[in-house]
């Protein structure tokens, strides 16, 4: 606490030295009006972007003490931003003195205060001089200024970013300051300075780029092996899932109207958006040569509606192009929290599929360039072949060896595609086939490969059976596989000790 030093023949203290708490600045609304952050950071965002403020954008500066002011004292109040800048000059009518309006410096109406305004050449602050030509009490709501809607821009860098903050402070001195640009520190005889938030930013719109829950695999069991993806897949396969959500309880405004919630369908404008751009990149493996996509609102990529479409994607893929990012545009509206599904469609007669993984960025189009929504961007569905899976009936793992056995299994690339072979123990209770691991390496078709007991632990870890059977699944990504199991004393010939396989 102390005291507020106003030292001026035409000024009276109502309680001549009494001590005064500091000044404050009130927004009308707590906290400062939100806006969605959406609304800035477009492609035309520019240092003239301004919101929509107005009525409830008022912000009230309290005295920290009632004092008396004697008629004609002019009284000095300098408002500086930070986050922003005044975009132009106030004029007298967006200020009143003490509860009543300004009027001009010359005006002559009684009981009416005067208020002169000028900005600074930085716009960072305004110098506001108030006289009254009676005696009049000011505490609080000493000033209070009502902004008119774009009364203030540079907002673009401050709120462009959820949780962005625009502030305001006031100085109150009985004398002009000799500057007030924004290297000059503020004064007051009211300090500390009264400071407030008057604007805020969050974002109103969630972005969300999922891996689509499907099992679609490219078929080699088809007529052509790898030529058509498995049942269920309607001829493509869904490698994305995309969509855009408002945000839960959002109360963030669109920039053009500080009243109304900003939303997919009703963006700064009012206006609906414009749909959006996703641009597909392989980063394992390639497109299809033939193929081309679409988008569509049905995780199986036919059960929903194809969106209209243009750009790169809707263009068959050839040898060239295949490692190629890959763009579709749509101009369909975005609905709030609808997926939309990247779908890819089977290679053309006489070419294969192999596995593919790529990644996703999509933009969305608000309503105006001036806007910006989150990019939903990530990995998609890891596409791979259907293969072949075998649960070995019966398998002794290396600890046999201590009685005088080795173990052996055998695997037999049956099929026609050149692939990695996997291994994992299935445990004899539960039968769940634990973590896999890859045992051989590009097997390549109809050739077969003897593993002793103990190369196929180096891989998997000891196995868990001791000296009992236990299983083993071996899985490949070929159309076809046989595997066998053996074993075999210190003297004799290998005997096959397979039990049987489960395809």
């Amino acid at each position: 606490m102390k005291k507020l030093n106003l030292v001026c023949a035409s000024i009276v203290l109502a309680f001549g030295s009494s001590v005064a708490s500091a000044g404050t600045l009130t927004p009308t609304v707590v906290g400062g009006l939100l806006f969605a952050s959406e609304n800035f950071g477009g492609a035309t965002s520019v240092a003239g972007d301004t919101v929509a403020l107005g009525a409830n954008a008022a912000v009230t500066y309290n005295l920290g003490t009632s004092n008396i002011v004697n008629p004609g004292t002019v009284l000095s109040f300098t408002y500086r931003l930070t986050g922003a800048k005044f975009a132009t000059t106030p004029v007298f009518g967006q200020f009143a003195f003490a509860g009543t309006g300004c009027e001009t410096w010359a005006g002559g109406t009684a009981n009416t205060p005067k208020c002169r305004i000028t900005k600074s050449a930085d716009s960072s602050t305004i110098l506001v001089e108030v006289k009254h030509p009676d005696t009049v009490q000011i505490g609080l709501g000493a000033l209070v200024y009502t902004p008119i809607a774009a009364a203030m821009d540079n907002l673009s860098s401050t709120l462009a970013t959820p949780s962005g903050v625009v502030s305001m402070s006031v100085g109150f001195t009985m004398a002009n300051p000799p500057s007030y640009e924004a290297t000059v520190a503020q004064s007051t005889v009211d300090s500390p300075l009264a400071t407030g938030t008057i604007i805020t930013s969050a974002a109103a719109i969630a972005a969300a780029a999922a891996v689509p829950t499907t099992s679609v695999k490219i078929d080699l069991t088809a007529t052509i092996p790898a030529s058509a993806y498995t049942t269920g897949s309607n001829g493509k396969v869904a490698l994305h899932s995309v969509k855009w959500t408002n945000v839960t309880n959002s109360a963030a405004k669109q920039s053009g109207n500080n009243a109304t919630t900003y939303t997919a369908v009703l963006n700064a404008d009012n206006a609906t958006n414009g749909g959006a751009t996703y641009t597909v990149t392989p980063t394992v493996g390639s497109f299809p040569v033939g193929s081309t996509m679409v988008l569509n609102s049905a995780v199986d990529c036919a059960g929903g509606t194809d969106i209209v479409t243009s750009g790169s994607g809707t263009v068959a893929v050839t040898a060239a192009t295949a490692s190629t990012a890959k763009v579709l545009t749509t101009t369909v509206a975005l609905a709030s929290g609808t997926s939309t599904f990247v779908c890819l469609g089977a290679p053309s007669t006489g070419n294969k599929a192999v596995p593919l993984t790529t990644t996703v960025s999509a933009v969305a189009k608000p309503s105006d360039t001036k806007q910006l929504w989150a990019t939903a961007s990530g990995t998609g569905y890891a596409l791979t072949y259907n293969g072949s899976t075998i649960d070995l009936g019966a398998y002794w793992g290396a600890a046999v060896s201590a009685a005088g056995y080795s173990s052996y299994v055998r695997v037999i690339n049956t099929g026609s595609v050149v692939a990695d072979v996997s291994m994992a123990y299935i445990d004899n209770t539960t039968g769940v086939a634990g973590t896999a691991a890859v045992v051989i390496s590009n097997l390549a078709a109809g050739a077969s490969i003897m593993l002793k007991a103990s190369e196929i632990e180096a891989k998997l870890g000891a196995q868990p059976f001791g000296y009992s059977a236990g299983r083993l699944r071996i899985t490949a990504p070929t159309n076809a596989l046989r595997t066998q199991a053996f074993l075999q004393t210190a003297t004799g010939a290998p005997q096959e000790v397979s039990a049987g396989q489960i395809n």
